[in-house]
């Protein structure tokens, strides 16, 4: 997957989180469309994903998220999406000791 194939998904998902209720567990429907609309986003190295590789994609997607939102919060260091974690030199040795006891 390349980073617009994963952020096509990602806004597929986000478009149509509202099918997945508050956990977000979507029903297979969902998966049918979701291969449907990711089709039109690959770029031809390998085949489209079907069904089980769209699942699989979302929930280490979701799973990336959900560890850098539990660091952030839980830490107190700040992480922005759009910024990253902004290290600096003063503040590396605080993530690589964090990192370590991940």
């Amino acid at each position: 997957w390349t980073e617009v194939e994963e952020a096509a998904l990602i806004d597929y998902v986000s478009a149509n989180h509202a099918k997945g209720g508050d956990g977000m567990h979507f029903d297979p429907t969902f998966w049918t469309a979701a291969v449907t609309e990711m089709a039109s986003h690959f770029s031809g190295k390998g085949k489209a994903p079907d069904i089980s590789a769209c699942k699989s994609k979302w929930g280490r997607l979701r799973s990336m998220y959900d560890a850098v939102d539990a660091v952030g919060n839980a830490s107190g260091m700040s992480y922005i999406a759009e910024h990253g974690a902004g290290i600096t030199a003063e503040g590396e040795s605080v993530w690589a000791d964090l990192i370590k006891v991940c």
